[in-house]
């Protein structure tokens, strides 16, 4: 569908532990391991983000 997205912190790619960054702001273990990294650049545009919202709520709808 055209996004791309990371569990997992650019620097520690292939880590099998939760975000240390998240863990420090306070979420939990579980919490951290549901996160998802996205990337944008000042190329993103609105659209895009908006497009990237409505792709995600469908892929929720489907897991669940």
């Amino acid at each position: 569908m055209g996004i791309y997205c990371s569990a997992g912190s650019a620097c520690n790619n292939g880590d099998q532990t939760p975000s240390h960054v998240l863990t420090a702001i306070g979420l939990t273990k579980d919490e951290a391991w549901s996160s998802l990294r996205f990337t944008i650049s000042e190329d993103t545009t609105i659209e895009d983000v908006d497009y990237a919202v409505e792709i995600i709520k469908t892929v929720a709808e489907l897991l669940r």
